[in-house]
């Protein structure tokens, strides 16, 4: 944010660019708490989200450019590939949960660094790797070019899949596709590029989790998100997933797991996501300039401390995410024609 003006001021700011794309589109260079806010940001009462659904399909292209232009910046403002190998495991996991078979299609929905996508390909499956951010894919290409598989990698968007319809036989997205501002859209997008009998796989953090707190802790000392998008956290929620999908045939599974994570201590791990955390590195931008960040810290290793497992001193703690499954109703043409 810019020192000159106050809080209100900011939040006047805000509410402008989202009725004005030629603003929108320079919030994240002018405003870094928004770039911090599109991710952060849990709009406080998750349990809300159910009652907008309803008005999500509207078309707001032109607001939500801004939005996704500034979650690029906010992605860009750390060293995401560090953050990434924490939740390797948990993306690898998902890929072994639809039991990949070799020259099946694949499409990783936000696949960042490429954690679902790489593993995938080594299962033989055709895999798309598609995210906003071109940063990030140019890292998914050097990691998987590392593991030696071959993935197509595009820049795009989870609510406007640039894909005809029943184009793959999984589509996925491991802790991604929660991020995008419209659920029912993106949703809709996901149930539209997977072909009859094939699943959709979904990895989320759940609002209870270690993750789901943090967010909910810097979230509330930042701008609010427009109106139009939606916390993050409902996808980590079993009934908001019944409703996306409801009336989709997709015929849905879920089930919880979590990712471990051990840092040095709880101030470390702090440390570490202020660091390379881009969403978190605007945060502490913007909050330091409001003369609030250290209170923040201190909540989040407050959390950290009353989670914490270990006795000596370092951090060890699950982070506890939803893993939904969804089979889409009917016949692939190749079974309907034996």
């Amino acid at each position: 944010m810019r020192q000159g003006h106050t809080a209100e001021q900011q939040r006047q700011i805000l509410h402008d660019g989202a009725r004005a794309s030629s603003r929108t589109q320079t919030l994240g260079e002018e405003l870094p708490g928004f770039d911090a806010a599109v991710v952060m940001q849990t709009d406080s009462q998750v349990g809300q989200g159910q009652a907008a659904l309803g008005g999500l399909d509207s078309p707001r292209d032109d607001v939500t450019a801004g939005f996704k232009q500034a979650m690029r910046a906010a992605y860009a403002a750390g060293s995401y590939e560090k953050v990434a190998a924490l939740e390797a495991d948990a993306a690898a996991r998902l890929v072994q949960r639809v039991d990949l078979r070799p020259g099946t299609d694949v499409l990783d929905v936000g696949t960042g660094t490429g954690n679902l996508a790489i593993p995938a390909a080594r299962a033989g499956a055709r895999v798309v790797g598609l995210d906003l951010s071109a940063a990030q894919l140019e890292a998914a290409h050097r990691r998987a070019a590392q593991a030696g598989v071959v993935v197509q990698w595009i820049e795009g968007d989870a609510e406007a899949l640039p894909f005809p319809d029943a184009s793959f036989d999984h589509v996925m997205s491991a802790f991604a596709v929660m991020f995008a501002p419209r659920h029912r859209r993106a949703a809709g997008e996901l149930v539209r590029v997977c072909r009859p009998s094939g699943r959709i796989a979904i990895c989320s953090w759940t609002p209870a989790s270690i993750v789901g707190a943090l967010m909910e802790i810097v979230s509330a000392e930042l701008p609010p998100l427009p109106e139009y998008a939606l916390s993050p956290l409902l996808w980590g929620t079993r009934g908001h997933i019944e409703e996306l999908f409801a009336g989709t045939g997709i015929k849905l599974s879920f089930s919880f797991d979590s990712v471990p994570y051990e840092f040095a201590s709880p101030e470390a791990y702090i440390g570490f996501f202020e660091a390379n955390f881009g969403p978190l590195v605007l945060a502490k931008q913007f909050l330091s300039a409001q003369g609030s960040w250290n209170q923040v810290r201190g909540l989040m290793i407050a959390l950290l401390t009353e989670r914490n497992l270990a006795v000596d001193g370092s951090f060890r703690a699950p982070h506890e995410y939803l893993v939904v499954i969804g089979r889409k109703h009917g016949r692939r043409r190749d079974e309907r024609a034996r």
